[in-house]
């Protein structure tokens, strides 16, 4: 109804404006707009106007009826039209002529009748207009009075929609306000409730206080009872292991009447036997001669032969050898470029190879790596850290390399071949003059192709008869002719062992000969065992079986069978058995006061072993892809033992600076030089990456957990034996030196495969007690180096899903908490564990009474306990443990020395740690706070608990 409203409003004042807008001005305007000429139009003006008054003047007396209004607006009307009429004629009549328009007008003027009809209808119209306007008005006035009323309902309807919105609006806040009281009711029984909640909660923990104080009551009244069944059943013991013991003696009395039997039985055998070898010896030895002398004159037949032939090669050779050094440079340069290429792309880095191609080449270990994260992008600041610590360390590598070959050279007699011996008249005959005939052969010896089946025939048993000499002529009382016998020997030694380092060179592929070399080796540990050190020491023995080994390792781990001789199992494990026979030598001699006359020579030797290249070799192993079942495990056993014969001699040099009260400053400054070297060559090597490479061979990062049954099979005995000298190894690192040892364990990842390590072997060795119980007692002495005053350490032993690596040790069987031998192995470990650390304490605590670890210091203190020699250990630990009978096997005098705890815990400490561990306890707290009166007392009930733990 609005919108009709509005369209009729609309239309109206439409229809107003158009009739108010014609003016006489717009009329005027609309003229111009026209195409006829001004002229004309003002012809037809005065035209029409003079028309009207001869009209008016006509018909004036018709026209007075009308109102002067009606009669003004009639004009106004008419003049409107008259002003319309030109506008609305054709354009026809508008261009007509000239001519027609002044004859129509004379007509018209001419014409009465004519003018008349114009007024006529004239007047008609305007009564029709004026009517339609009356019309007009009378519609106009009922649609505004439909508009009003209109406009009065919408004013109602609007009141009506404001008066139901107020309503709607006075219902929302009576709502609000009674859902706000409901609220607060419901807040308040809430409360109410929360408060009888609370009520109760406390009457039940008081509750519940009472029961557990009644439980404690109940146990302690049985742990009363058990301790005096205890008693009863101690005492019964006591008497049976008297009438053991007394029945043991007996059998140990039949048993020795026994062997005092049997041994003079042995003993008539023995001389028997003897006399019988001897005359085969004899026989033998006529046979040997005659063969020796035939064997001698094809020896020098050949060797005139090969002398010939040798120097017709010589010239040919030297052509050859330029060349192929050249050609050999050249592709060795271009394989170390494309090897530190490769392994830099290896190694995480957070770009492409591209991005971080302006930095140097790094020499990265992929199983350096951690294996329990996942590979992540990683910042250039910490990438761009990483490689500077890597090529800081490829520099160190570098410096020490050189240090070693100085080294070398200085410890070097000679560069250029073997000369030949001169022999005195003594050793013109026999074993050691054959020797050196057939090695008179191999003097310019230039491959292993040199030794021919010939000599190796005849030498092999040749040197196997100067060893079995050299060792019944030290049970002669002729010292001359034992003299005579090691120099003779010695320079065989010698001379051999420079014919293998020519060898080693050599171009042909070829075999090395097996007997020989080993019979070598034999001869010279042979040689070591019987006090012939100091003459070797001032050789180059040494220095070529240290160089022997270097390059079978490198044949056996990294070589190729192709173009490479092949090197057998025998001569590698005979040149490792006489390197650690050397080393032994070398660590009973740091041991003692050096002299003056060889002290530098051993100084340089020490220097020269840890970097001449077999310790840094170990951290080529860790990008070897290794099981299991590899055949290449017992090659790696030898440089991790070479690495702990390092150890072992830093440590006899850090002992030998305080023999008994003297301090010998230039010793200590060579030693602390050493250390360093030590240091910076562990670190370069790396030789901690043995620790992730023992995690990957015994496969603790696989993703399922680690179980019992994991633990309980038996691990393959090549994979032990790695396990032994790998611990072994960092054990006797941390022996010699703490510092590299702890710095390595910072690293998180290291730390962590460090633990689980520790907890699978122990769980692994305490099941196989017997046969594992070397590396048990290894990894208990490592772990107690790994967390010595070290707060982060401590907290890793702890840290891991129980049973942690410190409730491991805590649970190891009794005897290792009653027997003093095996107290010297566990103990310390957990004094080192838990000291200054209260959390370790606790945890420790609920698993064992920490007085045991007081009394033990206090025992210790006290030196109840001796000193024993390897003997005396073993029989106290037969005699204490019984069922564990092959448990020492293969324990040495020294690793009881290791094992001791003034070894392993400074002294100056022993006292605050037995403070702190009886502060910890439970139990005793009276005696902290005794008077000093009273010493006397605790000191002998310390004696007497010592006594009760013996």
């Amino acid at each position: 109804m609005d919108a009709d409203v509005e369209s009729i409003q609309t239309e109206s004042g439409t229809d107003v404006v158009a009739t108010e807008n014609k003016t006489p001005e717009n009329v005027k305007s609309e003229e111009r707009s026209e195409p006829s000429s001004r002229s004309r139009r003002r012809r037809n003006a005065k035209a029409a106007a003079k028309a009207r008054k001869e009209a008016e003047a006509r018909l004036g007396s018709s026209l007075s009826s009308l109102s002067f209004d009606h009669s003004q607006e009639s004009l106004n009307l008419a003049e409107s039209h008259s002003s319309l009429a030109p506008s609305l004629s054709t354009p026809s009549a508008s261009t007509s002529k000239k001519g027609k328009s002044k004859n129509k007008a004379k007509r018209q003027k001419s014409d009465p009748t004519r003018l008349m009809s114009p007024l006529k209808n004239k007047c008609q119209h305007e009564e029709k207009f004026a009517k339609a306007l009356e019309t007009r008005e009378q519609i106009l006035l009922e649609k505004a009075e439909k508009v009003r009323l209109q406009s009065k309902k919408v004013e109602e309807v609007r009141q009506v929609k404001a008066a139901a919105l107020q309503q709607i609006r006075d219902n929302i806040s009576d709502k609000m306000q009674r859902a706000e009281r409901i609220r607060e009711q419901k807040i308040t029984t809430i409360k109410i409730k929360a408060r009888d909640e609370a009520i109760k909660v406390d009457e039940i923990n008081f509750i519940n206080n009472i029961k557990s104080r009644n439980r404690i009551m109940d146990v302690m009244e049985k742990e009363q009872k058990v301790v005096s069944r205890q008693q009863i059943l101690e005492e019964e013991r006591a008497k049976r292991y008297e009438e053991n013991k007394a029945r043991d003696a007996a059998v140990e009395d039949r048993r020795r009447q026994q062997e005092l039997d049997r041994a003079a039985k042995l003993s008539e055998m023995e001389e028997k036997k003897r006399i019988k070898v001897q005359k085969v010896e004899q026989h033998v030895n006529e046979r040997l001669q005659q063969v020796r002398e035939k064997a001698r004159d094809r020896a020098l037949k050949l060797f005139a032969i090969e002398n010939a032939q040798q120097e017709n090669r010589k010239t040919l050779q030297e052509k050859i050898q330029k060349k192929v050094e050249i050609s050999t440079r050249l592709h060795e340069e271009r394989i170390e470029l494309k090897r530190l290429r490769a392994q830099y792309l290896r190694s995480p880095r957070p770009g492409s190879a591209d991005s971080a191609s302006h930095l140097p080449d790094v020499e990265t270990s992929s199983r350096y790596r951690s294996h329990t994260t996942e590979v992540s992008p990683r910042k250039d600041k910490v990438m761009k850290g990483k490689i500077e610590m890597q090529v800081e360390i490829n520099h160190i590598a570098a410096r020490y390399e050189k240090m070693g070959k100085k080294l070398r050279t200085k410890l070097l007699k000679r560069d250029g071949p073997v000369e030949p011996v001169i022999r005195q008249a003594k050793w013109e005959s026999g074993d050691v003059s054959s020797a050196f005939e057939l090695l008179e052969c191999l003097k310019y010896a230039t491959g292993w192709g040199s030794w021919t089946a010939q000599i190796t025939q005849t030498l092999e048993p040749c040197l196997e008869r100067l060893a079995k000499q050299l060792v019944s002529a030290n049970r002669s009382k002729d010292t001359m002719m034992v003299v005579e016998l090691k120099r003779g020997i010695l320079r065989i030694v010698e001379q051999s062992v420079g014919i293998i380092g020519l060898c080693m060179g050599g171009d042909r592929p070829t075999n090395v000969p097996e007997k020989p070399i080993c019979s070598v080796y034999n001869l010279l540990y042979t040689l070591l065992a019987y006090d012939a050190f100091r003459f070797l020491l001032a050789t180059d023995v040494f220095v070529g079986l240290v160089e022997q080994a270097k390059y079978f390792s490198e044949l056996l781990v990294f070589g190729k069978t192709n173009g490479k001789p092949k090197v057998p199992v025998a001569v590698f494990d005979s040149c490792f058995k006489a390197l650690e026979v050397m080393f032994r030598s070398f660590e009973h001699f740091c041991r003692k006061d050096i002299p003056d006359a060889i002290s530098e020579r051993i100084t340089d030797f020490i220097r020269y072993f840890m970097t001449c290249g077999i310790l840094q070799m170990i951290g080529r192993y860790h990008t070897l892809q290794l099981h299991q079942s590899d055949g290449k495990l017992p090659y790696l056993r030898r440089n991790f033992q070479f690495t702990t014969w390092i150890s072992r001699l830093m440590s006899a040099r850090k002992a030998a600076v305080t023999q008994g009260d003297k301090f010998n400053a230039d010793l200590d400054c060579c030693v602390q030089y050493e250390l360093l070297v030590f240091r910076d060559v562990l670190k370069s090597a790396p030789v901690f990456g043995s620790v992730t490479l023992l995690y990957d061979l015994l496969r603790l990062g696989r993703s399922r957990p680690r179980c019992l049954e994991s633990c309980q099979a038996e691990i393959p005995e090549d994979s032990y034996r790695v396990a032994v000298d790998v611990v072994r190894m960092l054990s006797c690192v941390g022996n010699a030196d703490l510092v590299p040892l702890q710095t390595a364990f910072r690293d998180l990842t290291l730390s962590i495969q460090f633990r689980h390590i520790c907890s699978f072997l122990i769980d692994h060795c305490l099941t196989f007690l017997e046969e594992r119980a070397y590396l048990l007692h290894d990894v208990v002495l490592l772990i107690g180096q790994f967390a010595f005053f070290s707060p982060e350490h401590q907290d890793i032993v702890h840290a891991g899903h129980p049973p942690n690596l410190l409730q491991q040790l805590a649970r190891f069987p009794v005897e290792y908490l009653t027997v003093r031998i095996l107290q010297d192995i566990l103990l310390p470990t957990l004094i080192i564990c838990c000291y200054q650390n209260r959390k370790n304490c606790s945890i420790l605590a609920e698993e064992m009474d920490l007085n045991h670890l007081m009394l033990y210091i206090k025992c210790c203190e006290m030196n109840l306990w001796p000193s024993r020699t390897m003997e005396d250990h073993l029989r106290v630990a037969l005699s204490a443990t019984p069922r564990y009978g092959k448990m020492f096997k293969d324990h040495f005098e020294e690793d009881f020395l290791r094992y001791a705890l003034e070894n392993r815990f400074p002294h100056s400490e022993w006292n605050a740690a037995a403070a702190f561990f009886y502060q910890s306890s439970e139990e005793d707290e009276h005696l902290l706070n005794q008077p000093e009166e009273k010493q006397q007392d605790t000191k002998e009930f310390f004696e007497e608990m010592c006594l009760l733990l013996e």
